[in-house]
């Protein structure tokens, strides 16, 4: 087939000023979703920054070294809530839920450990089930301390 020389290939395109401002807004509409995705992934990683720093001694992988900018997260919260507040909401509890994931298998692997290291029996007496009850205790308050912490950036939502 041969063309039939009607400029439809894109280099051909309009440049009058309704064509111009047609391509800038479908490209600003086309940067929108990764923009907002940049943001998610920035306020996902300070959350889990915050979850990290609120540790108790069973977390291992503990990075003290970040302070968080609470108000630059909550400015990227305030730009998220605009767009959709029910997807943030979302996406922090699923947040929330992983952190309580690794701290029941971090307090799982304490117990664990501490029912290899008794007597063979298996009899754990009340010392290792307060030392048990101790750590769950630290575990919670370490949530509840990150919680209180993220809350702060996060009254738009």
């Amino acid at each position: 087939m041969t063309s039939s020389g009607l400029g439809t290939t894109p280099t051909d395109a309009c440049s009058c000023e309704a064509c111009s401002e047609r391509r800038d807004i479908s490209a600003e509409t086309d940067r929108e979703p990764q923009q907002l995705q940049n943001y998610w992934s920035e306020v996902r990683y300070m959350v889990r920054c915050i979850y990290r720093q609120a540790g108790t001694p069973l977390a291992e992988d503990q990075d003290q070294s970040l302070v968080p900018d609470k108000e630059g997260v909550k400015e990227l919260v305030d730009r998220l809530c605009e767009r959709d507040p029910y997807q943030l909401y979302q996406r922090l509890e699923q947040q929330a839920r992983e952190y309580v994931l690794e701290m029941k298998v971090r307090l799982l692997r304490q117990l664990s450990a501490a029912a290899k290291a008794k007597a063979p029996s298996g009899l754990q007496g009340p010392p290792q089930a307060h030392h048990f009850v101790s750590l769950l205790l630290e575990e919670y308050g370490a949530l509840c301390q990150a919680a209180r912490s993220i809350s702060t950036f996060l009254g738009t939502l």
